[in-house]
């Protein structure tokens, strides 16, 4: 009987699904030839039929307690090594199961014996951070190479684990970077192997970096990319993101006629998602838009919103800038 994969979570693998050596039915064979030979002696040596009932039932009840359950305990044993865990389960009625997350383990022994070693078992302890902490399996199969999977899958997965942690922190860490304005050293961090994890957030500091960067000859793609993913994703976060990169690439390009329109559509956007800090960076970039299309009055009141939200939010740098627009231009 296989362990059922329909215990796996997404995407993890089975590695190992051991059952226990034979050597852990040594005992009970042994005792079972036992009784059966103590069953037929006394058979033999009562006359009565009543005692016959009571060594057979006696033995019966033995044999039912203790073979033939350790006979299913081994049936239904199995100790699994996964890329995420190590799992052990056995019962077919009353059934146990144990569990302990490769990450929380902190150390592997295993113990054999001469005949062990000559048979390929041996005894495995594992030492845990988790709740399970201590766990002690016996008659395990070649329990030196089991010893060495558990490692290698721990590092293996220590290593998917660092991996998912880039793929989190690689927005977070650019926008950082360019509230900071180190946008050189922003520039030169490459997208990590899994960033799709949260690609919306990553395409949306990438954006933010671009503009921060002037690298208006990249804006293109990094628009027509942030788009495929809005309507893939339906991410309104994303496309109002490529909006306002449109309009700030055009307004660069000395197209602020081109550029409100763009901006216009983000802002709204931002609106709509309750983004205010968002929307106010937008209101900044249609007042100059609109300073620069030589209509002071009204980039004087884009200014005059974004400077009462970043109020709102006690930003007061950002407060100050919109401040600074809010006079003709």
């Amino acid at each position: 009987m296989a362990f059922p994969t329909r215990l796996l979570v997404e995407g993890e693998e089975l590695v190992f699904d051991l059952r226990p050596h034979w050597i852990a039915l040594i005992m009970p064979a042994i005792a079972t030839v036992a009784t059966l030979a103590v069953m037929l002696v006394l058979y033999d040596t009562f006359t009565e039929s009543i005692l016959d009932t009571v060594v057979g039932v006696a033995g019966g009840l033995f044999l039912l307690a203790y073979p033939v359950g350790k006979l299913v305990d081994w049936l239904t044993s199995h100790f699994v090594v996964t890329s995420d865990r190590i799992i052990h389960r056995r019962g077919f009625i009353a059934k146990y199961s144990m569990e302990v997350p490769l990450e929380a383990i902190n150390d592997v022994r295993f113990e054999q014996g001469v005949i062990d070693r000559i048979i390929g078992a041996g005894t495995l302890v594992v030492q845990s951070a988790s709740e399970a902490g201590r766990q002690v399996f016996d008659h395990i199969r070649k329990p030196e190479e089991v010893q060495k999977t558990i490692y290698h899958q721990g590092e293996l997965n220590q290593q998917r684990m660092m991996t998912g942690s880039a793929g989190r922190l690689y927005p977070t860490l650019l926008r950082f970077l360019v509230v900071r304005g180190d946008i050189a050293e922003a520039w030169g961090i490459d997208r990590p192997l899994n960033w799709q994890i949260h690609a919306g957030d990553a395409l949306e500091a990438e954006a933010e970096r671009l503009a921060a960067a002037e690298a208006w000859d990249g804006a293109g793609d990094l628009i027509a990319e942030m788009r495929a993913h809005a309507e893939r994703a339906d991410t309104p976060a994303v496309e109002a993101f490529a909006d306002r990169l449109e309009g700030r690439a055009a307004l660069a390009g000395g197209d602020p006629g081109g550029a409100q329109v763009t901006l216009e559509r983000a802002t709204a956007s931002f609106e709509a998602i309750d983004a205010p800090w968002e929307r106010a960076l937008t209101d900044l970039d249609l007042a100059r838009a609109t300073s620069a299309a030589g209509r002071p009055e009204e980039a004087g009141n884009w200014a005059a919103r974004a400077a009462a939200t970043f109020d709102a939010l006690r930003d007061t740098e950002g407060g100050s800038a919109a401040r600074a627009l809010t006079e003709p231009i």
